[in-house]
Formats: structure tokens, C-alpha cells, sequence
């Protein structure tokens, strides 16, 4: 119920503003000149590269552009934080030795 709220929040916040058009704009863009552009690949031997071959690249190249999407959202939240004064309390600076440790224990008993 918590995580709908601050979801439904956050899209109506970035709705108003004109960087989150503007990279949508970014991302079909892309898609459809990769689209284009990889219609025109040719795998081996002239031979074209198939569909699955294409949505591969168009998602790889549209990852890039996400990547930076969602950095600008963090750090929108992040700089709401800062002004409300809600980051001294969500993000402590004090990182001690036996914390770190337990943190790389735990992580690399979570990877095996």
C-alpha cells in the first residue's frame, strides 16, 4: 500500500516536469533509428540479421538512455530529501570498520 502511494507519487511529480518528455521523446526516437538502422545489418554472408537479433540491440542501446533516467529521477528525490531535511536522517555519513565487514560477509554469502 506504502510502495503504491510513493510510485503514484513520484509519476505524477515528474509528469509536470519537461526533462521527463523530453527523454521520453529520447527513448522512441532511439528505438525507431535503431529499428531502421539494424533493418540494414547483415548477420554473415548477406544474410540479414533476424527480428529477435534487432529488439536485442534496440533494448541494449535503450538501456544506456534509461540508465540516465533514472539518475535524474534519484537525484530529483534525493534533492527533495536535502530540502525537506529528511536526508541527515535516511542517509548517515558514519560508516564504521565492523559494519563494513558484516556488509561484504553477508553480500558475498547472498552471491554463492
Amino acid at each position: 500500500m506504502k510502495l503504491a502511494s510513493i510510485i503514484r507519487f513520484e509519476i505524477l511529480y515528474n509528469a509536470k516536469k519537461a526533462y521527463t518528455y523530453i527523454f521520453f521523446g529520447l527513448l522512441v526516437f532511439q528505438g525507431v533509428w535503431y529499428t531502421i538502422g539494424a533493418s540494414e545489418m547483415l548477420a554473415n554472408n548477406n544474410v540479414l540479421v533476424n527480428a529477435p537479433a534487432i529488439n536485442y540491440q534496440n533494448l541494449a542501446a535503450m538501456g544506456m538512455l534509461l540508465f540516465a533516467v533514472t539518475a535524474i529521477i534519484s537525484a530529483g528525490a534525493l534533492a527533495r530529501d536535502l530540502e525537506s531535511g529528511a536526508a541527515h536522517i535516511l542517509y548517515p555519513g558514519i560508516i564504521h570498520k565492523k559494519g563494513t565487514s558484516a556488509a561484504n560477509i553477508s553480500g558475498f554469502c547472498l552471491s554463492i
